[in-house]
């Protein structure tokens, strides 16, 4: 069900996004509202969380269609307000992994350079379904091959610092001052805060700068080299995005708050019960 939904939406984004995402929005508000114990997995809940976490989907490598904006930008305060906000302290392990793939998935979504086109779903007169015009492996002349990108805007990045300073900073601010033995978390909070930070660095690390010793440069080819399915000519263009959006590196604020030794730490004071910290390290230290 969820993989139709997807397909749906990479056909057809603005009426397919205006209809599921406020549908599962009020399903998830209403799960939340009628369910008694926050202790007992609630397989609806988890159901609807992954409809909405495949429909703003856009990992698979396949092209989108092409819009003036990204369709998914009118539904970004939804999503967070009523989704987000509610979902991602719960204490069900699964329920707030459900919420996490969501988080990650919106970021990637607004910041993931792909390609996109204009299927025959979105043309205004009916497509004439000729043998020749839609063959499989058509020929293409490529001195004249043309290709359209999707390359995340002003609306996007700032709608990308939001979802930053709403959930990271504020995860940020917890494990430094557990870190500082202000506070005391227990074994399960932790693991959910340090899920929280990996969730956002992954999804938004195709336009998060590299670590780096040295404040005055944030960017580096380094980085911009791994960018995947990423061509040549925007290669400078991904360079500007990553200032715009990155001026203060999340990645070395991460690293300041949670460094190494701390993950080792934190390693030891749960792996003798649980596997979930130990593998959670080393995902943190291959994003970063």
């Amino acid at each position: 069900m969820a993989v139709m939904c997807k397909a749906c939406v990479t056909v057809e984004p603005v009426r397919s996004l205006g209809f599921f995402v406020p549908h599962l929005c009020h399903k998830i508000e209403s799960r939340l509202i009628d369910r008694v114990q926050d202790n007992k997995p609630d397989r609806e809940l988890q159901y609807a969380l992954i409809l909405l976490s495949e429909v703003i989907s856009v990992r698979g490598g396949l092209p989108t269609a092409k819009t003036e904006t990204n369709p998914i930008l009118p539904y970004v305060e939804d999503i967070c307000s009523r989704v987000l906000d509610k979902t991602l302290n719960l204490k069900q392990k699964d329920e707030y992994e459900l919420a996490g793939g969501i988080l990650e998935g919106l970021l990637y979504n607004l910041v993931h350079v792909r390609q996109v086109q204009i299927f025959p779903a979105q043309k205004t007169s009916p497509p004439v379904w000729v043998r020749e015009e839609f063959k499989w492996a058509k020929e293409g002349n490529l001195e004249n091959f043309q290709v359209d990108w999707y390359v995340p805007g002003e609306q996007e990045l700032r709608a990308v610092q939001n979802i930053l300073q709403r959930y990271l900073n504020p995860t940020l601010e917890t494990m430094g001052q557990l870190s500082r033995k202000e506070i005391d978390l227990e074994k399960e909070s932790v693991l959910r805060n340090l899920r929280q930070i990996y969730r956002v660095v992954y999804g938004s690390s195709e336009l998060l700068a590299p670590i780096s010793t040295n404040d005055d440069h944030l960017l580096g080819s380094r980085f911009v080299s791994e960018i995947d399915n990423c061509p040549p000519s925007t290669v400078e263009t991904i360079e500007k995005l990553i200032f715009a959006l990155d001026k203060e590196n999340v990645r070395n604020q991460v690293l300041q708050v949670i460094p190494t030794p701390m993950l080792l730490k934190y390693e030891r004071m749960i792996v003798s019960k649980s596997n979930d910290l130990s593998n959670l390290h080393i995902q943190l230290c291959f994003r970063f």
